[in-house]
């Protein structure tokens, strides 16, 4: 087990591995098709111009090959960004299948949506959403005035059956607004209901996804972590002292807090309570990206740190040190009366000799505890 392991739940980034290779093979499936549909029109069964759709076709192979080269390695998967220019490719690709193919490409713009569930996150639902309605309001309109549509479309049959009115393939400069307003009213209005009824359905999957993911995370960080101080717990602690092969050289500070009984007795429990919070904010005031504080006892803490030398290991010490007096100082302003006192020993040596390393600070920190 690294160090680095040992890292709370609220501070280690969850990543959308999973959901980035189920985009990658979603992907996979769209450049199929889109192969398919550039040999349809090679063969006139669709009728894009040919020039046209080859470059359209080129420019979403290689967009689409960017999502499935790092949803397929798994350590590119796990970037955070990934997830973004997967959407942003999407949306490339949806623009231009929908544009040159119109409605035989129509259910292309909830793919977005459709990936969108697969990630716990609202900034992801959002921009899917966003980029589903582009598609369907602009797509249809560089389409139509582009040419690209066939005259036995799909739209052509909504606007000469409710509309009684002829449509043709390409805009004619006289009536070019009297033509956009058609597609607006035949084809973008029932496009546009659908979405509203998708994304909604996609919201409500999202938030039931985010309220599993905060279930999953509050369970997972009350394993974890000691429930007074928020410091990791002693089960963590024990499962790196059975496990730390990988961690290397490390610096151990062990902690007992003086006088913790005499306060319990004197004071009650909550005043212990406090005493034993106190303490635990000189801890976390030198936590951080290669340091680790744990509660192993009532009133007994360690810290494990990566480090090079002795003269580091102290440097450390000397930062807990200033710590404990800082969080002093706001005692006399916060808890008057309250003053945290406890006993330390340190050592630094190979994590392999973990338990001689924790046996020799335990016993350093009771000799200083006896002279107290």
């Amino acid at each position: 087990m690294k160090l680095s392991d040992l890292r709370t739940v609220e501070s280690r980034e969850k990543t959308d591995v999973r959901p980035n290779r189920t985009a990658a093979f979603v992907y996979i499936v769209l450049l199929v098709i889109d192969l398919g549909v550039l040999l349809f029109n090679e063969l006139d069964i669709f009728h894009v111009d040919k020039t046209t759709m080859r470059i359209s076709m080129a420019v979403n192979f290689v967009i689409g090959l960017i999502p499935v080269i790092f949803g397929l390695n798994k350590k590119w998967a796990a970037l955070p960004w990934v997830k973004y220019v997967t959407f942003v490719s999407l949306a490339v690709v949806c623009f231009f299948d929908y544009m040159l193919l119109g409605e035989h490409a129509f259910l292309m713009i909830v793919t977005p949506l459709f990936l969108a569930t697969q990630y716990r996150s609202k900034k992801i639902m959002v921009i899917a959403i966003i980029g589903a309605f582009f598609c369907s309001l602009f797509s249809p309109i560089f389409g139509y005035l582009g040419g690209f549509w066939a005259e036995d479309g799909f739209f052509t049959f909504l606007a000469e059956t409710f509309g009684r009115m002829t449509i043709t393939s390409t805009p004619v400069e006289s009536d070019t607004g009297y033509d956009i307003l058609q597609v607006l009213l035949f084809y973008q209005l029932p496009a546009l209901a659908f979405l509203v009824v998708f994304s909604i359905i996609v919201n409500n999957v999202v938030n039931n996804n985010i309220r599993g993911l905060e279930t999953e995370t509050a369970l997972e960080s009350a394993s974890r972590t000691d429930r007074l101080t928020g410091l990791l717990n002693q089960n963590l602690y024990q499962e790196f002292v059975e496990h730390n092969d990988e961690a290397g050289n490390l610096g151990i500070i062990f902690l007992d807090i003086n006088g913790l009984k005499k306060a319990n007795d004197a004071k009650g429990h909550e005043y212990g309570d406090l005493l034993i919070e106190r303490c635990a904010d000189s801890v976390k005031k030198i936590i951080d990206e290669n340091t680790y504080g744990f509660r192993i006892g009532g009133d007994e803490f360690i810290v494990i740190f990566q480090c090079d030398s002795k003269e580091r290991a102290e440097e450390k010490l000397k930062q807990w040190e200033n710590a404990l007096f800082q969080v002093n100082l706001e005692n006399r302003q916060k808890h008057p009366g309250l003053v945290c006192s406890m006993a330390w020993g340190m050592t630094f040596g190979e994590a392999k000799q973990l338990s001689s390393l924790i046996h020799d600070a335990d016993n350093h920190m009771y000799n200083q505890k006896r002279r107290i």
